[in-house]
């Protein structure tokens, strides 16, 4: 589940999001943080693993989806 939601729902959702802007030039926001409920336990071990290998915990967290990455508009 976890493949599927990181390799093609979220890229997917993206790939929409970037067309209507384009093509309807209107704001989409695709929204399937619930699908990452049901993977809460890797989230946080991934963040742990990270963190504990010395990387920032700000940018741990958002690499494995704990927090939201920043907007780059």
């Amino acid at each position: 589940m976890r493949q599927f939601l990181h390799a093609t729902l979220q890229l997917s959702a993206r790939v929409i999001e970037a067309e209507a802007k384009a093509k309807l030039r209107a704001s989409l926001r695709s929204d399937i943080a619930e699908l990452h409920a049901s993977d809460v336990q890797g989230r946080a071990r991934a963040f742990q693993s990270m963190v504990t290998g010395g990387m920032d915990p700000d940018k741990s967290a958002a690499l494995s989806s704990l927090l939201e990455a920043e907007e780059s508009d």
